[in-house]
């Protein structure tokens, strides 16, 4: 027997993102091209009607295991929802009526039990346009990464700690970056994406601005550690350090390098796998003394510079190289440094989420 199903999603507060929105058709299984209506009445209620050849049950855990199909629509529509409002909002109820084909009669009921999706806060979030979000909601494998990613960043604007925020931001492009790219590794698909964003750059103006303003040499980087990691990482030649440093061109991030000469200098004396460590530092002082500005990416440089770095925080993190960052003795919730990588990153993601040519 087929099922009408009405599911009514109630927000805490307005997205006038969704005023006169019109009804979407979102795919629910990626075996057919069967949809369901999202509909938008009003601004804090987003509306669902799914035909389904099964009857959903009392029991809430059959309506919220992971691979019910209502329950996939459900959580599509608050992603939706809550990431094109520029408020943090709650999910105040959900309500749901069920119908048999051929019957009159609705059996309705309120849904009490469920749990916030992210943690209650009150304060403005940079919203997604929605044309980001709605072309992404069916079920192929790129827009299924894409809202996993959704729900990292959904999960990063409601964060006050940037620690935190930092881990969800990085997440959610790694989510993204291995599906655009193909490539499972972390170097390679870095590589990957500055290869995209070379080639694409107009895409990517907002984020490519950010960077250009950030001045690097405000003290709150750790490029020191940044230039001794890469060089540990190295081969016996230092060639990822070398590759890392001849990638680059512009004066200001030549001038980092040159203002970290002596610690690199030392790292590399200490390196003892390393093969003729001075002719190193000769080849690595030619290029940092003789090398020009090249036109055609200079005004990239610095968007490339400050990613390579964000992964090597990432790293830093991830792999437990550093204490966990919430333990401190003092507050780091405002922390200036992980702020600028912050904002940094979510208008990169921002930005490949708007991109259209993959």
């Amino acid at each position: 027997m087929r099922y009408l199903y009405k599911i009514s999603i109630r927000f805490s507060a307005e997205n006038l993102a969704l005023n006169g929105q019109p009804n979407m058709s979102v795919l629910y299984s990626k075996h057919t091209n069967l949809t369901d209506t999202f509909k938008f009445d009003t601004n804090s209620v987003i509306k669902i009607e799914a035909n389904r050849d099964f009857c959903l049950s009392d029991r809430v855990d059959k309506l919220y295991g992971n691979g019910n199909s209502v329950h996939i629509q459900i959580l599509k529509a608050i992603l939706l929802y809550c990431l094109t409002c520029n408020n943090c909002v709650e999910v105040k109820s959900i309500t749901m009526s069920r119908k048999a084909k051929n019957v009159n009669t609705y059996y309705y009921r309120q849904i009490k039990k469920f749990k916030q999706p992210f943690p209650s806060r009150n304060h403005i979030i940079n919203p997604l346009p929605i044309g980001a979000i709605i072309n992404k909601l069916s079920h192929t494998k790129r827009d299924y990464s894409y809202r996993i990613a959704m729900s990292y960043l959904l999960r990063e604007q409601y964060s006050l700690h940037a620690y935190h925020k930092f881990e969800c931001l990085w997440r959610a492009y790694n989510c993204m970056f291995r599906d655009l790219t193909g490539k499972s590794g972390d170097n390679e698909g870095i590589k990957a994406m500055i290869d995209h964003v070379l080639n694409n750059r107009n895409k990517y103006l907002q984020t490519i601005a950010y960077a250009n303003a950030i001045n690097l040499t405000d003290k709150v980087f750790k490029f020191k550690s940044f230039f001794e990691d890469k060089i540990d990482k190295s081969n016996k030649h230092c060639n990822k350090f070398k590759e890392l440093i001849r990638f680059f061109t512009k004066t200001d991030i030549i001038g980092v390098f040159n203002q970290n000469k002596a610690a690199i200098e030392n790292k590399i004396d200490t390196k003892s796998s390393l093969i003729n460590p001075n002719q190193i530092k000769v080849d690595i002082n030619n290029y940092l003394n003789q090398v020009v500005e090249d036109a055609n990416k200079v005004a990239v440089e610095k968007f490339i510079f400050i990613l390579w770095y964000a992964y090597y925080l990432r790293n830093m993190h991830f792999h437990a190289v550093v204490k966990e960052a919430s333990f401190s003795l003092y507050s780091v919730s405002k922390d200036r440094h992980m702020t600028l990588i912050n904002e940094f990153m979510e208008s990169f993601i921002y930005e490949i989420f708007q991109d259209d040519t993959f």
